[in-house]
């Protein structure tokens, strides 16, 4: 099947050898990953090579519920005022690439726009009540990499695990702005609306969100405030790539 030269099969630049010796079409279609060639794999019905652009996707995602600690300190950690918040109802919109490291593993990375609802901070006032607003708002801008791992068990149908981590800065309170890092553990499920190489994708996803963000008070010298927050994340999106 195709251009081969010798024994060998050597197979030409738009051709895979196959592990049954057969020279195939790159990005043909596969049932199995014994239809593909070594450094490939079957995947949503394609025989998937490394090394090469995957996707570019968009995100709606949204939070129920967030939660999280606030903490001040001095510049020798003593605890000048904290307490436990919780905001109900966030979204946020999301975008990112990612290249084929291998057939099931790729990496990229991803920019996004976060907002959650005003909420109310539980106060521990401790020595200065003064430094403990009794509500808040959330905001962030993140940017940072990802890496997912895919596979499929059904034709058509590709579900993985995927991490991202990167940096965010924030506001929160009273108009500051604090700079800090986060993490989100997730799972995904690829839903192809087409059957070319190049295809358009949805993908549900359902992620925990954590981080870390801190600033110097202003007005205060050496005092550093702290915001620390944990959130389920479910995510929407639209993709365009293999």
């Amino acid at each position: 099947m195709g251009e081969c030269e010798g024994r060998a099969l050597a197979c030409t630049a738009h051709m895979q050898l196959s592990p049954a010796a057969a020279c195939v079409p790159l990005d043909h279609a596969c049932e199995t990953s014994l239809d593909c060639s070594d450094d490939s794999v079957c995947l949503a019905g394609r025989c998937e090579p490394g090394r090469r652009f995957r996707r570019l996707e968009v995100f709606v995602e949204g939070a129920p519920v967030v939660l999280g600690y606030r903490s001040v300190t001095d510049s020798s950690d003593r605890s000048l005022a904290s307490g436990d918040f919780s905001l109900r109802g966030a979204v946020g919109l999301a975008a990112r690439a990612s290249w084929s490291i291998h057939p099931r593993w790729s990496a990229g990375g991803y920019l996004g726009y976060f907002r959650a609802a005003n909420g109310q901070i539980g106060v521990d006032q401790g020595r200065n009540p003064e430094m403990a607003p009794v509500s808040m708002t959330f905001r962030m801008v993140r940017l940072g990499g990802l890496v997912n791992y895919r596979w499929s068990r059904r034709r058509g149908l590709v579900y993985g695990l995927g991490l991202e981590a990167g940096f965010v800065v924030g506001t929160a309170s009273q108009g500051d702005t604090p700079f800090g890092v986060e993490i989100a553990p997730e799972f995904f499920l690829d839903m192809p609306l087409g059957f070319g190489i190049s295809r358009s994708y949805l993908t549900l996803a359902l992620a925990l969100r954590a981080g870390s963000m801190d600033h110097n008070l202003p007005g205060y010298e050496g005092t550093i405030e702290r915001w620390t927050y944990f959130m389920p994340l479910l995510r929407l999106g639209f993709g365009v790539g293999h």
